[in-house]
């Protein structure tokens, strides 16, 4: 099968690859929320069972300034099972890590645009609930004109073990 009858993905959310993932674990002050890993890594797996099918995953780290006191977290590369792990570079500040992150998110969008050039079946799906590139993502997808399916399986009302 050519590269150009695959169908190319562009995963975006704040899923780890697993084992970035368990070293996170070890070094956070709080618990992680597990069942966000374990959903968007189930479609991921899912999706990757296809013979058809390339799987680049855009990933934001799922810890904050209250986890992890680290501040300055470079872009680190992960391939696995076929899927390539892209985690994010960021400052870990309040807000300033969302700008990053949602910067970098936007460069390697482009870059995996311009990769997947000739290819007409290539797909965006991205975590709704990750408001901070959501917006950014859906415009920049419409310009590009590249098909994207949102996934949203919380409702931030609800997402808050406080309520």
């Amino acid at each position: 099968m050519s590269e150009n009858s695959k169908i190319n993905i562009l995963y975006i959310s704040s899923v780890c690859a697993d084992e970035l993932y368990k070293e996170l674990e070890k070094n956070v002050k709080e618990p992680m929320q597990y069942s966000i890993q374990k959903f968007h890594n189930s479609i991921i797996n899912g999706l990757n069972k296809s013979k058809n099918v390339k799987i680049d995953a855009l990933c934001g780290l799922p810890i904050n300034r209250k986890n992890i006191k680290k501040i300055i977290f470079k872009k680190i590369i992960v391939k696995n099972k076929n899927v390539k792990y892209i985690h994010m570079r960021f400052i870990n500040l309040p807000i300033v890590k969302q700008i990053s992150i949602c910067m970098g998110m936007v460069c390697d969008l482009i870059k995996w645009n311009k990769q997947n050039k000739g290819n007409k079946n290539k797909i965006i799906i991205f975590d709704a609930s990750y408001i901070t590139i959501t917006p950014v993502l859906v415009f920049i997808s419409k310009i590009l004109k590249i098909k994207k399916v949102a996934i949203v399986a919380d409702i931030y009302g609800y997402m808050s073990d406080k309520i």
